[in-house]
């Protein structure tokens, strides 16, 4: 690979309906050479080929559901020589790239699931989010109240059901229009806020949504509505996935008897314990019972 014995500092995977096999994306450097680039591979990581890097500050690649067409964030360059902040878009595989954002740094996107048919992205720039409807050509800033800020997740069918959740501080917010129009579904008490969101891949047919907070995992079993903690730590949890169980789909046997839908999901948490020591915990029933896969030392 052409980026052997360097670092990667972005990874990005996209299959889209009659595509040949997986396409990923890989952003690596040599730091000690200054050589960095962007290779891509599209059977799946057996072979790769160098594309055209958008430059050494870009800080993620991010993935449509269109394999060639893909986005790079960037921030303020270190050298005044160098080129600026802002966000990139390529809509040929990385070979060129198009400035469509250069009025602050940028740091995170939130593009949509269905990007080929509605071109709806949002991004997380210094002063806020920002959101556009074709694709990053132009750019809104939403001021109304109530709007969300990061995190940000879209529903898995959302071409159909236009559904989008978002926290902002301590409060969960949801959309059913595409993030037209917003609601508050939840509010955190005490000091703890929203730090991270997910969603199941089975959000049309068992409606589970987790929230993470600095020490807890908070779950909801009917889009939003209802909450309860599923786990909670003293250490300091850093982030959180959840992915469906290998050769399972939801169903309505999968309930227990209070009607949690939860069993199919698998869930995994990584943890910072003191600033330094890092675990992870996983359980494979959507919450229910916990595994730590390795436990920090005592002290």
């Amino acid at each position: 690979a052409p980026f052997k014995d360097g670092q990667v500092n972005a990874l990005a995977a996209v299959h889209s309906p009659g595509a040949a096999g997986l396409t990923l994306y890989v952003r690596y450097w040599h730091y000690r050479q200054e050589i960095y680039g962007l290779a891509r591979s599209t059977d799946g990581g057996d072979t790769w080929d160098e594309r055209t890097t958008c430059d050494w500050y870009c800080e993620g690649i991010y993935t449509t559901n269109q394999p060639e067409a893909i986005f790079a964030v960037r921030v303020e360059p270190y050298y005044p020589s160098h080129s600026g902040m802002g966000i990139l878009r390529s809509d040929d595989g990385g070979l060129s790239w198009q400035e469509v954002w250069n009025e602050s740094n940028a740091f995170v996107l939130f593009i949509s699931p269905a990007f080929a048919e509605d071109a709806l992205l949002y991004a997380v720039v210094d002063d806020g989010m920002i959101r556009s409807s074709d694709g990053g050509m132009s750019w809104q800033r939403p001021t109304d109240e109530p709007r969300p800020g990061a995190p940000l997740v879209y529903s898995p069918d959302f071409a159909r059901d236009r559904t989008v959740f978002g926290g902002r501080g301590h409060i969960l917010y949801k959309s059913e229009d595409g993030g037209l129009s917003w609601r508050a579904v939840l509010t955190l008490s005490g000091d703890e806020g929203i730090t991270d969101l997910e969603i199941s891949p089975d959000f049309g047919e068992d409606g589970a949504l987790f929230i993470g907070t600095p020490h807890s995992l908070l779950v909801s079993h009917d889009e939003g509505a209802n909450w309860s903690v599923v786990f909670s730590s003293q250490d300091e949890l850093i982030d959180l996935d959840v992915r469906r169980r290998a050769g399972h789909a939801a169903s309505a046997s999968d309930q227990n008897d209070s009607g949690a839908r939860s069993r199919p999901l698998s869930l995994f948490v990584a943890m910072n314990k003191l600033g330094t020591r890092y675990y992870y915990a996983h359980s494979s029933d959507g919450g229910l019972t916990w595994q730590c896969l390795n436990p920090p030392p005592e002290q």
